[in-house]
Order: C-alpha cells, then sequence, then structure tokens
C-alpha cells in the first residue's frame, strides 16, 4: 500500500463519523454499539473526548449535555460492593434500555456475567431496565471539574445552571451543584492520604474483584508493581497522575466555576499543598524520574508512562525546579525506554523482563493512542510544537492510518520496536513460528477517545501554558532534532508476527498469581 493510500483514514469527516457510531441517547459509550463497550457510558471517557471535541462546531452542545448525563449517578454513600462513596462519580454505567432503545442481547448475557463475577446486583430500573453502575475511578472527578471549568472558558457559565434528574435520589440537582460535590470528594480524598500517612490524593478500593483496580485509566492488573515485580496493594494507591489532576481541578475549581465561594482561597491552599507532597513523595532523585504511586509500602517506583500526563497542566507552572521537571520528562520521553514509531509505550522498555513473554494489557509493548494524545497536548502546552507535530501527527495519526480504525490500542516489539498493525492470529502454540505474541487481548476497534484523540490532533487544538521561554524553545528543537533518529509508522515495515490469544490467556493468569491477583 503506497503512503498516499493509507492517509485516508483519519481524516476529519471520518472521525466524526466514527464519534458518532460511539454516541446514543443520554450518553456515549466507551466504544461503537459493535464492541464489548458499546452502550455503556464511562466517564473517565466521555471526559476525555469532551475535552478533545467541545472545540469542534456542532458538538458544543453534544458536549454540554455530557455534564448533565454522567452526573446523574453521582455517589449518595458508601458501598463496598460497587466501590460507591460519597459524591463519587461512576465510572461504568450500564442500562438495558438507553433512550426507549434496548442494547444487544450479547450486552445483557455480558453485564448478567461480569455482574456475578464482581458480585454485584443487576437491578431494576423502571425507565432503564437492567442497569448497573460502579464507581472504581479514582479520575472521573477531577476530569469533570478540569472539562467543565474549559467549557465554561470557551462558551461561559450557563452550562453550571443546567438541571438534571439525580437517579439515586429522584431529585433534581444542576451542574454546579454536581461540580462542588466533586470538589467535596477531591478534598476527602486527600483526608484519606492524610490518614495513610503521605497526604496524597487516594481513593480506596473496596471490591478487588473488579476489573478496574487501580480506579484510573490504567486499570489493568497487571498495570502496576514495584520495580523489583512485587505487588501493589490495590486497596488504597495514590497515582501520580491524580495527583496532578487533583491540584488542576482544585484550582479551576477557585478560579474558574466557584469564585466567590468563601472556600475557594482554602481549596487553592490545599492544592499547593498537595503539589509540594507530591514532588517530595514521587520524585525519585536517582531516577530523574517520578514514581508511577505510592501505596501501603511506599513509592511505586516502577517507570510508567503516566509521569509524561504531568506535563498536560499547570503542575509545573510556578515551581522553582518546574523547567527543570519538564526537561526531564521531555528527554525521557524521546528515549528508546518509551517511543515508539506509534506512540508511547504504557510502561518502560526497563520492566520487560519482569513481563516475560506475555504482552500486557497496559504494558512495555503496549501502546495507547489515548495516552499519547495526552503526552502530546502536554508538550504544545509547554510550547514545543515541533515535538508536538511529531508525536501527534507522525506517530499517532500516522499509526492508526497504517492501522486502518481507531483502535483502542496497539503493540509493538520491545526487541525492535516494530508495530504489530495486522496480527496474524493462531489458535495453538506451534513450534514453526520462532517468534509469537502472547497478548490477552487485542483491544476494541473503535475507542471513542482514540477518535476523539485524532480529531483533537487534527485540529491541533490545545491549551497553552503562560508564555513561551527561551528554554522551552531550546529544548523543542533539540529534541526534535534527536527524535528523527526514531522511525515513525510511515518509515517502519510491518511486524510480522503472529499472536496466540489462549496462550496468552495462559500467561495472563500466570502474571496475577505473581503479583497476588485474584479476580
Amino acid at each position: 500500500m503506497s503512503r498516499e493510500a493509507r492517509k485516508i483514514f483519519c481524516t476529519r469527516e471520518t472521525m466524526l463519523e466514527q464519534l458518532h457510531a460511539c454516541r446514543g441517547p443520554n450518553g456515549l459509550s466507551a466504544s461503537d454499539n459493535t464492541g464489548r463497550f458499546g452502550g455503556k457510558l464511562f466517564v473517565r471517557d466521555t471526559k476525555h473526548v469532551v475535552r478533545d471535541v467541545m472545540h469542534l462546531p456542532g458538538l458544543a452542545s453534544f458536549c454540554r449535555n455530557m455534564f448533565s448525563a454522567v452526573a446523574q449517578w453521582q455517589g449518595t454513600e458508601c458501598n463496598e460492593t460497587t466501590n460507591e462513596l460519597p459524591n463519587a462519580m461512576p465510572h461504568e454505567v450500564f442500562r438495558q434500555f438507553i433512550g426507549g432503545i434496548g442494547v444487544s442481547h450479547e450486552h445483557i448475557e455480558r453485564a448478567e456475567t461480569t455482574t456475578k463475577k464482581w458480585g454485584i446486583q443487576l437491578n431494576v430500573h423502571p425507565e432503564y431496565g437492567r442497569y448497573y453502575v460502579t464507581y472504581n475511578s479514582s479520575d472521573a472527578a477531577p476530569l469533570y471539574l478540569i472539562a467543565l471549568a474549559e467549557y465554561c472558558q470557551l462558551y461561559g457559565r450557563h452550562v453550571l445552571s443546567d438541571v438534571f434528574k439525580h437517579q439515586l435520589t429522584g431529585s433534581n440537582r444542576t451542574v454546579a451543584q454536581a461540580a462542588h460535590r466533586c470538589v467535596e470528594f477531591l478534598l476527602d480524598g486527600i483526608k484519606t492520604g492524610e490518614t495513610a500517612g503521605h497526604g496524597l490524593y487516594a481513593v480506596p478500593n473496596t471490591n478487588p474483584l473488579q476489573t478496574s483496580p487501580s480506579g484510573v485509566m490504567r486499570d489493568g492488573f497487571d498495570a502496576y508493581y514495584h520495580a523489583d515485580g512485587k505487588p501493589v496493594n490495590y486497596s488504597l494507591v495514590a497515582y501520580i497522575e491524580n495527583q496532578a489532576l487533583v491540584y488542576e481541578a482544585l484550582h479551576v475549581a477557585a478560579d474558574t466555576l466557584f469564585m466567590d465561594d468563601l472556600d475557594a482561597a482554602r481549596w487553592r491552599g490545599v492544592a499547593e499543598e498537595l503539589r509540594r507532597r507530591t514532588v517530595e513523595k514521587l520524585w525519585i532523585t536517582d531516577e530523574a524520574f517520578f514514581a508511577a504511586a505510592h501505596d501501603s509500602s511506599g513509592p511505586v517506583a516502577m517507570r510508567s508512562s503516566a509521569a509524561f500526563e504531568l506535563l498536560d497542566g499547570p503542575f509545573f507552572v510556578g515551581l522553582p525546579d518546574g523547567p527543570e521537571y519538564v526537561r526531564a520528562l521531555v528527554e525521557r520521553l524521546y528515549s528508546q525506554e518509551f517511543m515508539t514509531p506509534v506512540g508511547v509505550r504504557m510502561t518502560s522498555r526497563a520492566h520487560r523482563l519482569l513481563e516475560g513473554d506475555y504482552w500486557a494489557y497496559q504494558g512495555v509493548r503496549a501502546v495507547w493512542p489515548v495516552t499519547t494524545n495526552t503526552i502530546t497536548n502536554g508538550l504544545r502546552y509547554w510550547g514545543m510544537p515541533q515535538l508536538a507535530y511529531d508525536l501527534g501527527v507522525r506517530r499517532l495519526i500516522g499509526g492508526l492510518n497504517r492501522l486502518g480504525h481507531a483502535t483502542e490500542l496497539m503493540y509493538v516489539d520491545d526487541v525492535s520496536g516494530r508495530p504489530l498493525f495486522h496480527p496474524e492470529m493462531i489458535t495453538t502454540l506451534s513450534p514453526q513460528y520462532r517468534r509469537v505474541a502472547y497478548p490477552a487481548e487485542l483491544g476494541q476497534t473503535t475507542q471513542s477517545w482514540t477518535v476523539s484523540a485524532v480529531l483533537r490532533q487534527l485540529s491541533q487544538q490545545s491549551k497553552t501554558s503562560l508564555g513561551v521561554a527561551a528554554w522551552q524553545t531550546v529544548l523543542d528543537q533539540k529534541v526534535a532534532s534527536a527524535a528523527r533518529n526514531f522511525p515513525t509508522a510511515d518509515h517502519i515495515p510491518h511486524l510480522h508476527m503472529p499472536i496466540d490469544l489462549e496462550h496468552g490467556k495462559i500467561l495472563k493468569r500466570r502474571r496475577a498469581e505473581q503479583l497476588g491477583y485474584a479476580a
């Protein structure tokens, strides 16, 4: 296939069609309706999409509606089975009927299977039929506040007065009330961290049977582990990217959403103290990198691409050593540890021996477009347009053009870095293959936040930091020059390596045993 022919898929028109395929009455699914996540409302995914596309013509009203849609299930009590906490935003909402239209029989069967596995009640609602709601999402509340503030800055504050029916209480609430409850949830999470002794934002995981134990985007059981391979204690973990999200969320709550609130100054103070603690607790000086998280035994010093997500926002703005942290992250980003022809590895290549032959869902060999999008936006925020173009267009969009669909994730070989654009399926382990890939799953073919990532990069719409200093320009030029040594999607051949999903599932179970995960 010629390079010209490859460039047809990621057009604005095609991406808008793909996004429409993920939309439904009163919500946005994580994938199109033929996928595993079709018909399910995920707050994390929805807020990523809203942030990506709210600036596009014709999508402002849709994005505005999403602030009311996801808040209808905001938590009211403590429920260990669903991980519900007061004021928590939900993670996943499944409804049998949405806007009077029923989901497929396969989706209902899957709901029955998963709720039984998780020990969750499949309830009945007079309007939605059979439904369930889970709350294992510690990043949904700060993402809600950040997205809402960005919307207000673009279109004004009228959205705050929008009224919706809160499904758990039957009462009417406004978007402003939902947002204020999110602030209280964040403050409670920081108090939980103070009780734990580290003072970071942390939300407990009260049901380890659920398949999203972390409560953040990297929600696979094998996404986190200590640098020596020991398992993470998922009962209470403070994640690095969450600290930056909460820092920004508290500031926008005080400065954009609730400027007249008597507690606004206190929120700013809490945010600044959280930032100080984050640097103190999670910056690993010997590694010149941030720890991925903090659990009951201390910093989780694995090297995760989550650290690069701190670039996408004001976390380093105003810090005396802020430029040094940005330099360290950007230079590490464009290294053999993380960079690939199609985006950023989820985990450093330094950990590949711990994963062994298993191609983890969010591991060394996995590249997620949603993560690459966030990091690209961070490069643009810090005044590095050359690197943002390289990562967001040449790698992210270039890889999806080669692939031909808006995939949830792509895999790359940890040895050569070559992507598996078109996996060749085998059903049994055969000695005729010298090398075989062993992923447990391939991910969804049409993922809403991948579609929105492309739309954002096509428009190159990102926030910018306060001015561009000389050091930012020099760093952009320096790393962009070095980046030419890294092949991109257009300049690397397809990796002809067959995959064996059945053996991948076996390796996944073994990995779960190694990490002490019982689900």
